[in-house]
């Protein structure tokens, strides 16, 4: 018996569009929707675009991020300088912005606080005010994205301005009333925000400003359905007067180096007291003894490099150690995934290494 199925043809798959599909009878599908128009099959995946980056690999465009840590450890002093930078289309966290963004920053709580340390942020640069920051400050009574008539303005003010990028200080503070430690209610909270976020454009991101919780080794403070939510999560810790910004999780892409930074108190003119504003920590400001001695020889080593073998050799004869040259290579990883130590194009485990700025191109 003959099989009459016929398979497409080469022809019949190179005319394919992607999301061309055949439109069949849906039962209790809601008027209008065409879920089949959705699939997308064979050769067309390869025309899927990829992930686009607001600041790449730190902000996925039309992506949430969390940024977060425990009270009075610098998330809103990171929070202000990333929206000045983005405004300013600086880089961030050693990433440029490459243009200037708009910007919105809801200051759902200490709204003049919150202006103190953008204006201290600028005055720290020079440079005066760009119109391509805005910022939502409300006195009249705390913000709510459970209030329907809050979430509405929020989703208009999104429309009108059509930010690039939009920065929610605090989530707890916006969400009072809400059980965190209820997956369901997380969850719908989460989508509140993205709703604010889907106003503002096609190209949108949020960063949501949060609290860890008591327990600091479980990270993000309630459910785990916030996590679960969430693009990325970045968190700011703090060793006495250094902090350190660090990209805990990411959906897509290669986790970075944490940027570690200090905060200094910049006096406003006109004001009394200094208002907190974040500073950059060179590499030699926080590396560790053992980090600044390899990067020291291989600078000293100049255009000749050195192999994993001979750092070996050199940190032992030094610090009279026992380390293994498979040890020695993970701080090396480490050193050239922070931009201190380079490695020629493509190279593999036992090339040379050498000091920034020396590798052979």
């Amino acid at each position: 018996m003959t099989d009459k199925r016929q398979r497409p043809s080469d022809t019949d798959t190179a005319q394919r569009v992607p999301g061309d599909a055949q439109v069949i009878t849906l039962h209790n599908v809601p008027e209008g929707e065409n879920f089949l128009a959705h699939i997308i099959t064979g050769p067309d995946i390869a025309a899927m675009p990829r992930m686009e980056w607001l600041l790449k690999g730190r902000i996925p465009m039309k992506g949430l991020v969390a940024l977060y840590a425990p009270p009075k450890s610098g998330k809103s002093v990171v929070a202000c300088e990333l929206a000045v930078a983005a405004s300013l289309g600086e880089p961030f966290w050693q990433v440029p912005f490459g243009k200037r963004l708009s910007v919105l920053y809801i200051a759902a709580e200490r709204s003049s606080d919150i202006g103190d340390r953008l204006k201290a942020t600028l005055q720290r640069r020079g440079v005066p005010y760009p119109d391509t920051l805005h910022v939502y400050a409300r006195e009249t009574g705390p913000l709510q994205v459970d209030n329907a008539a809050h979430l509405l303005g929020l989703v208009q003010v999104a429309q009108h301005l059509k930010p690039d990028l939009i920065i929610f200080d605090t989530f707890a503070r916006m969400t009072l009333g809400i059980e965190e430690n209820s997956s369901g209610d997380m969850g719908e909270a989460v989508e509140k925000f993205n709703a604010v976020i889907r106003a503002a454009g096609p190209q949108a991101a949020g960063i949501i400003v949060h609290h860890a919780g008591k327990d600091k080794s479980k990270g993000l403070r309630g459910s785990t359905a916030l996590l679960g939510a969430v693009d990325a999560v970045w968190s700011v810790t703090r060793e006495g007067q250094n902090y350190a910004l660090e990209l805990e999780a990411m959906n897509a892409g290669a986790l970075p180096m944490p940027e570690h930074f200090t905060i200094h108190g910049e006096l406003i003119a006109g004001h009394e007291d200094t208002t907190p504003v974040l500073v950059w920590q060179e590499f030699r400001d926080f590396a560790n003894s053992r980090d600044k001695y390899l990067v020291e020889v291989l600078n000293e080593a100049g255009e000749k490099g050195l192999s994993k073998s001979e750092l070996t050799d050199l940190y032992n004869g030094k610090h009279n150690a026992s380390k293994s040259p498979a040890t020695v290579y993970g701080w090396l990883t480490k050193l050239v995934k922070a931009s201190q130590v380079e490695q020629p194009a493509g190279a593999k485990s036992a090339t040379r290494y050498y000091g920034k700025g020396l590798a052979p191109k």
